[in-house]
């Protein structure tokens, strides 16, 4: 593999393992002679779309092309390709007939780039040669045949097949060497025996072409070796014309239920430009890999998460964190011990599954901590204070965020960080997991019509709010409209005692100059406001005409006429005059008519103090039935409103209808497909109980602000509603039967005389099913497993529980510090690694763990390995399960190489 570095550990790669050079022996079309077409042909290599970084180079028997493109490789060409390795490609014996060349199935050995060619061609391609056979209808020629194969021997056995033929026939052959190499088939066995050598241990990987195997018939006397040839290899090669058709034979193999690891390849015999099927760049298979050897072999033993056929590169989680970067002091410490980082630090992330190994106290915990911190992820006080929250230099505390750089894609409210004990402390405290529910059903609404159905919600709420304001409103004026009414009675109570004909005649003439002069008095000062408006919207156009290139001077000036017009209209002297005159003309008349009813007054020899009375009732009574108009109004506007109790039932039945909609999807995300771990279940509910008790919470703030005098019995009035129902509705014989039940009296009768008038228990009624129905706050979920609520499951079923919901539901980044705390190994192996490996595909995980399922049966793209060396300092060691030379350090988490194979063989299994 070249020097690149692949920082983010396994990354999808486009790669071709079936690349024929202009070397090959059969249908080359490069064109061209000598050096010519290999020029151009390492040209088309080096302008392939930049995804392709791994070649196969493929010239059937012989590494020529292979060697010749390697020096082009070490001559400083072909930088976009970052591992070439050498194919060879045989014809296999049992299925060679003269029937036809598509019951020859050609078979692929795929050679580590770390063979070198020299190796290959004496200890296999040489070893061939000792027990090769010739196609059925040349069997006979073998004894005149046993030359090593080279271009020359291959050419010669190719004259003997073409010689051999009717004279009349020889013209329908192909070239010698071409013949020759066709009619050369090798027994399975024989090729399996040769790569069973030290020397290929773990160096090889071997493919049959899927199109050549799948047109052999599946009959009585071929179907047991055409399964056992497909099932016995490692892969199967196809050329596909798209990723849609390689998709498509994949699919049938699966169909078929044989081997269905399909790599699609490009077969190439022609430049990248030629319309044939078979050119350079037609190839779909993405590998999830570094580029090398082991890369392909890593997909061997997780080809579904490692293979995809597509036109483009494959989808990766969308948030996520990329890299972390720390740059800390060297005199750190904690708790005045040293810190196990200091120094710079630098820790990439893949986007899919990223692991944290290594010993205890290497601080594998501490540097989930500080990513999370840095990311801005949720950390509990407790937990920063303890660690990171603690720190501090010769120069005193340090606040250790300052110290860190970071890059990523995901929101810090999105990252969701689990501390070494939260998943324990989930499963003890499940209001906590119902949060966690919540969020994430939240995550996953359509925000438009959620919003939408919400805002109804709300609206409705807020009707409620304006249903109690309105009662506590009809409270006070219906208390004004009882003083009014009684005001207005000892008012005409007192002027009856006054009243006769006269009075009433000279009272009715009063009222109506009164009413004349009011009428007057408003049209007067209603037309000089109307007057000065038009004289303020005049000076406002002489501004916008005065206004320099302006568009709408011109219509402003036409409309300055009209007003002007209307100015001078409305300005004129007399109207104005005969207003005033007519004003002074019903004054006059009111004032006489308050003389004449003084003269009745006197007449009957009432004192001035009481004249003074009887006129300031009768003026007062006018606006006393005013207001009570008034009042009457605003309460007959009252039931006009909507009934709020009924739209906050309706949209609360709509959202709770919308959520569950929600739930469904999420519920059958999390059916279980493995035997180890039951079916999770959400159950939603209304939390009736909290709004019961926030309802209560209210009642007694009420009951303490209408009588501030006396203390409220708050813990005896919490127990007696204890006892009440929790319904829709609130009905007073609920009520009325804990009261009497209850033996605390003096909270009894607090709750008796605020609740008694009926427009006080009628608020109470409101606030309740406002409460009862506001779903945004008052919903509730349940975690079931196995049928059963997860508060009645052992400790070991509910850590499983809460992991598997962690990691299923969700989108969005998860550190994970020691999962495996308190889970079964078998459900580790059996399950978890499963689900880490389907869902690392739409979700960045990333884990500091002791297991080694999860790093390696999980199929960890990064891993760092973290190590504190003599000085007390950590040090990080970044590799892929692809990279061999750190094998040793995965072998660490099974206690090292011979505690791994003690146990094996111990097992019978190694």
């Amino acid at each position: 593999m070249q020097e690149t570095e692949y920082k983010f550990g396994s990354e999808w790669i486009r790669c071709d393992l079936h690349v024929h050079t202009p070397e090959s022996l059969v249908n080359t079309n490069y064109g061209g002679a000598g050096n010519e077409p290999w020029e151009e042909f390492i040209a088309d290599l080096e302008n392939l779309p930049e995804d392709f970084k791994l070649l196969g180079i493929n010239d059937y028997l012989f590494l020529d092309g292979y060697k010749k493109v390697q020096e082009y490789k070490k001559q400083g060409r072909l930088k976009n390709i970052d591992s070439i390795i050498p194919v060879i490609e045989l014809r296999l014996a049992q299925f060679a007939s003269s029937s036809g060349k598509w019951q020859e199935v050609n078979y692929h050995v795929v050679f580590s780039d770390e063979l070198s060619a020299e190796d290959i061609e004496t200890q296999f391609i040489g070893g061939l040669m000792a027990d090769f056979q010739l196609s059925d209808s040349y069997a006979y020629l073998k004894e005149r045949f046993s030359a090593a194969p080279t271009y020359k021997s291959l050419t010669e056995l190719g004259k003997l097949i073409i010689d051999a033929a009717p004279e009349d026939k020889r013209k329908d052959f192909s070239a010698p060497l071409i013949e020759g190499f066709n009619n050369l088939v090798f027994e399975r066995n024989v090729i399996e025996k040769l790569l069973q050598k030290s020397v290929f241990n773990n160096k090889t990987l071997t493919a049959i072409g899927k199109t050549e195997w799948d047109k052999l018939q599946w009959n009585d006397h071929s179907i047991a070796s055409k399964k056992h040839t497909i099932q016995s290899v490692d892969f199967l090669f196809v050329s596909s014309e798209n990723a849609s058709a390689a998709t498509n034979a994949w699919q049938k193999l699966k169909d078929q239920n044989v081997n269905d690891r399909l790599i699609d390849c490009s077969d190439s015999h022609y430049h990248s430009w030629s319309s044939n099927k078979d050119r350079l760049g037609n190839s779909f298979s993405w590998i999830r890999a570094k580029p090398s050897f082991e890369g392909i072999r890593q997909a061997l033993y997780e080809y579904p998460a490692r293979v995809r056929f597509s036109d483009a590169k494959p989808n990766e989680p969308v948030q996520r964190l990329d890299n972390f970067k720390a740059s800390l002091p060297n005199d750190i410490y904690l708790k005045e011990e040293k810190f196990c980082f200091s120094g710079d630090y630098e820790f990439n992330f893949n986007p899919c599954f990223t692991c944290i190994i290594g010993g205890r106290g290497s601080g594998k915990s501490t540097l989930l901590q500080m990513v999370a911190k840095s990311y801005g992820a949720s950390i509990t006080n407790d937990i920063w204070d303890q660690t990171l929250g603690s720190l501090s230099s010769d120069g005193g505390p340090l606040q250790v965020t300052d110290f860190f750089e970071t890059k990523g894609t995901a929101y810090s409210s999105e990252i969701e960080y689990i501390h070494q004990n939260a998943v324990e402390a989930f499963a003890q405290d499940t209001s906590k997991l119902k949060t966690a529910i919540n969020n994430r059903v939240k995550k996953r609404v359509d925000k438009t019509e959620y919003e939408e159905i919400k805002e109804d919600l709300k609206s409705s709420h807020e009707l409620s709010n304006e249903e109690i304001n309105k009662v506590k409103e009809t409270i006070s004026l219906q208390k004004e409209k009882d003083s009014l009414s009684s005001q207005i009675k000892e008012k005409r109570s007192l002027i009856e005692t006054v009243s006769d004909e006269k009075y009433r005649e000279k009272q009715n003439k009063l009222d109506k100059s009164q009413q004349h002069e009011k009428e007057l008095k408003k049209a007067y000062d209603k037309t000089s406001d109307a007057l000065s408006g038009l004289k303020e919207c005049q000076d406002r156009l002489d501004e916008v005409t005065s206004l320099e290139n302006n568009p709408l001077a011109s219509p402003a000036e036409a409309a300055k006429k009209y007003l002007e017009e209307a100015i001078s209209e409305l300005s004129k002297k007399e109207p104005w005059q005969r207003s005033n005159e007519q004003l002074k003309a019903a004054k006059d008349d009111a004032t006489h008519a308050q003389h004449e009813i003084q003269k009745i007054f006197q007449d009957k020899g009432l004192d001035p103090e009481s004249v003074t009375d009887v006129q300031t009732a009768s003026s007062e009574i006018g606006p006393l039935e005013d207001r009570l108009s008034e009042i009457d109004g605003i309460l007959g506007s009252f039931n006009e409103e909507d009934d709020p109790k009924r739209l906050c039932a309706e949209n609360a039945k709509r959202l709770e209808c919308y959520l569950d909609s929600v739930l469904e999807s999420m519920v059958k995300e999390l059916a279980s497909s493995s035997d180890q771990v039951s079916d999770l279940q959400i159950v939603s509910e209304r939390a009736r109980s909290k709004a019961h008790e926030d309802w209560v919470q209210w009642l007694i703030e009420e009951i303490r602000k209408s009588n501030k005098e006396e203390r409220v019995q708050e813990a005896k009035i919490t127990e007696i509603f204890a006892t009440i129902p929790l319904k829709d509705d609130l009905v007073w014989s609920d009520i009325d039967s804990a009261l009497t039940s209850s033996s605390a009296q003096k909270a009894s009768t607090q709750i008796r005389e605020f609740l008694k008038d009926p427009s006080v228990f009628k608020i109470a009624q409101i606030k309740w099913n406002s409460l009862q129905t506001d779903v945004e706050n008052y919903r509730s979920y349940r975690l079931l497993y196995n049928g059963r609520n997860i508060e009645d499951l052992s400790f070991g079923q509910r850590c499983t529980a809460v992991l598997v919901f962690l990691l299923k539901m969700g989108n969005t980044p998860v550190i994970i510090d020691e999962p495996e705390a308190h889970l079964d190994s078998l459900l580790i192996a059996k399950y978890l690694v499963e689900l880490i490996k389907e869902k690392k595909q739409y979700r960045q995980i990333i884990f500091a763990t002791h297991n080694a399922n999860f790093v390696i049966n999980g199929d960890a793209d990064l891993i760092h390995h973290l190590e504190v060396d003599e000085s007390g300092t950590t040090k990080v060691e970044s590799f892929s399960i692809e990279d061999t030379e750190n094998r040793q350090r995965l072998l660490g988490l099974e206690g090292g190489d011979r505690a791994f194979r003690l146990r094996a063989t111990r097992y019978h299994t190694y």
